[in-house]
């Protein structure tokens, strides 16, 4: 899976609680062969909303019994700055559940853990996660493998040529798909790409500026340059000053 780097929070006053939660997402995302992934365990409700700031996690797992402050009043802090997140609690007391739903919690998980349980959620949050973005990502087929990967396209830099592949390279990395730029470029006509150059297709939302027969990518986005062809130069002038604005369609 490609759209950027999944991030996760466990929240557990148990440490082996949260050691062994932290196991089983691992367990999944290595069967689903899911490389861009972080998980970060937390021992108090307190330590996680002292620290919160707002998409600093896509999903947050809330255990409800905590000491000083509870997965309700934690999630009642987080809430108050990102709408979201997405929060499920875990808990070992089925009457909770409804208690939840106050905080749009999209979910529960009860104690004991189990990983058919932990595997049938992130299906679930997954998928929802990719329909959310919809037209915003592209899928490809990885080379070599059985895998796809959605990517979203603010996070792509650019599309490369190699022979009958492309090369799509990302924020976070790269990968090799059977294809070709004419191709490309009109599958993701109007989705803010240009063309610059025969094996090039690069994505304004991460281009800085264009020096001379150059594009320069942001900073951010590794401030690669990459070759615009003097028949293109123009066009690609024109192209990125209307997705900034400084002209009108």
């Amino acid at each position: 899976m490609g759209l950027s780097t999944i991030k996760m929070a466990i929240c557990d006053d148990m440490k082996n609680h949260n050691d062994q939660f932290s196991n089983m997402l691992t367990d999944y995302m290595v069967r689903k062969k899911i490389n861009n992934y972080k998980i970060i365990e937390y021992n108090s409700g307190t330590e996680l909303a002292k620290k919160y700031c707002n998409n600093l996690y896509d999903f947050i797992f809330l255990d409800v019994e905590m000491p000083e402050l509870d997965g309700f009043e934690t999630a009642e802090h987080i809430r108050n700055l990102d709408l979201k997140t997405d929060i499920i609690f875990v808990t070992y007391d089925i009457g909770q559940v409804q208690m939840g739903y106050q905080y749009n919690a999209k979910g529960y998980l009860y104690k004991p853990l189990s990983q058919p349980l932990v595997d049938s959620l992130l299906d679930r949050l997954l998928e929802q996660r990719i329909r959310n973005y919809g037209g915003d990502t592209y899928s490809i087929k990885v080379k070599g493998t059985r895998m796809t990967e959605h990517l979203l396209l603010s996070d792509i830099l650019y599309f490369e040529s190699d022979r009958q592949y492309l090369r799509v390279v990302t924020v976070d990395e790269e990968f090799t798909f059977r294809g070709k730029i004419a191709d490309l470029e009109v599958e993701l006509q109007g989705k803010g790409f240009v063309c610059p150059h025969k094996s090039y297709l690069v994505n304004m939302h991460n281009m800085f500026t264009m020096v001379k027969n150059k594009i320069v990518l942001k900073e951010e986005s590794g401030g690669k340059e990459l070759p615009v062809s003097k028949s293109q130069k123009s066009a690609v002038k024109e192209a990125f000053a209307m997705y900034r604005g400084d002209i009108d369609a």
